[in-house]
């Protein structure tokens, strides 16, 4: 089992650009931020979001939503993600938030999946062939939904002739605030879950 990269939580919500940037990150968390200087920012003109990388923590916020990422597989790296998520919405109360979302990737490898196979994936081509001609079927995606209580898992699996992976994205609507400290909690918990799930998947 390989995971794929940028594992993510997603807050969407009403952002004040003008106050997520790496100066006030810095100061707001001394104690959970080592870099303290020399923080980059990449701008996407247009569309209205900015990026930075603290202590190996991608942090991109834009007008409806902040991504916190990392790409280092480990405790350390999801503790600060989540001590930096509930900091923020602490320390931020009046910000309009109305959604939590956790996305895990993983990338299927050498292993057999479940939903499909290559012989699948050669009769969708064949057939698309005698509709369209001079294609090329490349990928496969579905996307199953489970309902829960306080929450929705959206599992999608996309199977290419290259390298196919499966997507779980744990998705809270945001209706009490006073919850959204315990969605954010749960996802190093989700994390988990997701590899649990993940292998009972694969063959």
């Amino acid at each position: 089992m390989e995971i794929k990269d940028h594992t993510n939580l997603v807050i969407a919500g009403n952002w004040n650009l003008g106050i997520l940037t790496p100066d006030w990150i810095i100061k707001e968390f001394p104690d959970k931020i080592k870099q303290k200087k020399d923080v980059p920012i990449e701008v996407s003109i247009g569309i209205g979001s900015i990026r930075f990388t603290i202590d190996d923590i991608i942090i991109q916020p834009n007008l409806n939503r902040l991504d916190l990422i990392t790409n280092i597989e480990d405790d350390l790296h999801y503790n600060k993600i989540m001590d930096i998520a509930l900091g923020i919405v602490q320390k931020l109360p009046h910000t309009p938030l109305s959604a939590i979302g956790h996305n895990i990737s993983y990338y299927l490898t050498t292993e057999t999946f479940k939903f499909f196979d290559e012989e699948k994936l050669d009769l969708f081509e064949d057939r698309y062939k005698e509709i369209i001609k001079n294609t090329v079927f490349n990928s496969q995606q579905i996307k199953h939904s489970l309902d829960f209580e306080d929450h929705i898992l959206n599992i999608i699996y996309e199977v290419n002739r290259k390298k196919s992976h499966v997507n779980f994205n744990f998705n809270y609507k945001v209706s009490d605030r006073k919850k959204i400290e315990s969605y954010i909690s749960s996802f190093k918990e989700n994390i988990s879950s997701s590899k649990n799930i993940f292998k009972k998947l694969v063959v």
